[in-house]
């Protein structure tokens, strides 16, 4: 009986959209229950003659060292959609939509080289060798062991991934986006917004530099019980948050505050934050609009 109600309520959280149920499964526990059914099917798929993990399959092992062989010797000249973006892979191969990995067209093997975007429920379960390239807004990682080390490398030259000085590229990308003009709508969650020229909401409420697909640290919600900084729109209230301690040395305080008063948030209470882009700390605030 337990375990029926268990499976009734892992059903429910994995199909309402309910706020409250979902904060219930995070407080009694339920989510881990889902999470680790997640992670057990991730690794049944992966090991499939299809999936990231077939070679080690001793009844794929063999064959499938041969077709990554045979994979190496193509040009990369493929284009294939995955998720919200394209990806270059090996001509004669496709991914594989269900866990993001390459696969042999002609064989029907998977070989461990796959992609994964920042909100896939799998990333949490990959290995540490990745690198990261940033597209629409979300960050999409490619991943491989040993056995694929070779055409992986190939692949990520080709496809512009990278991972050093990623914290300062992002950082140039805010203080370039701090210099547009204040024109363009974006709409999240059923209001629009006033953001910089050449940049978006994400599904996620991050404003993201669409030029170079970095994300900012500034977020857009309406889950927060208690905002600081909000605005109501059609019954919903809004709020907004960015890093007040400017992580990426780019003001992004400043950036915040010119989202903050094109789009009339109220400001409950001053909110100071630090300024890091130039040489020493500088020490600001947004002061508040509603008097106490």
């Amino acid at each position: 009986m337990l375990k029926k109600g268990i499976i009734l309520l892992i059903l429910g959280l994995i199909f309402s959209s309910c706020q409250g149920l979902r904060d219930f499964a995070e407080f009694s526990g339920v989510t881990k229950i889902v999470d680790d059914i997640k992670e057990s099917n991730m690794h049944r798929l992966a090991r499939k003659k299809d999936g990231w993990n077939a070679i080690s399959n001793k009844e794929y092992k063999a064959e499938v060292e041969e077709v990554i062989k045979d994979i190496s010797k193509r040009p990369i000249n493929k284009e294939v959609q995955f998720e919200e973006t394209t990806f270059i892979i090996p001509e004669g191969t496709k991914i594989n939509q269900k866990i993001g990995n390459i696969v042999d067209e002609k064989t029907g093997y998977g070989i461990y080289i796959y992609f994964s975007g920042e909100d896939s429920w799998y990333k949490m379960y990959t290995p540490a060798v990745a690198f990261e390239k940033p597209d629409k807004g979300i960050y999409y990682e490619i991943i491989y062991n040993d056995s694929t080390i070779e055409l992986a490398q190939k692949i990520i030259k080709i496809n512009g991934f990278k991972y050093e000085n990623w914290d300062r590229d992002r950082g140039e990308a805010i203080k370039d986006v701090l210099k547009r003009p204040m024109n363009k709508k974006g709409q999240f969650e059923g209001a629009t917004f006033i953001i910089p020229e050449n940049t978006m909401i994400n599904k996620d409420g991050v404003l993201v530099d669409m030029k170079t697909g970095h994300r900012t640290t500034i977020w857009f919600s309406v889950k927060n019980s208690d905002p600081k900084i909000s605005k109501k729109v059609n019954g919903k209230e809004y709020s907004i948050f960015f890093d007040i301690y400017d992580t990426y040395k780019a003001n992004v305080g400043k950036l915040a505050e010119r989202i903050i008063e094109i789009n009339n948030f109220t400001v409950k209470k001053e909110e100071s934050y630090y300024d890091m882009s130039g040489d020493k700390k500088k020490d600001n605030y947004i002061k508040a609009t509603i008097k106490n």
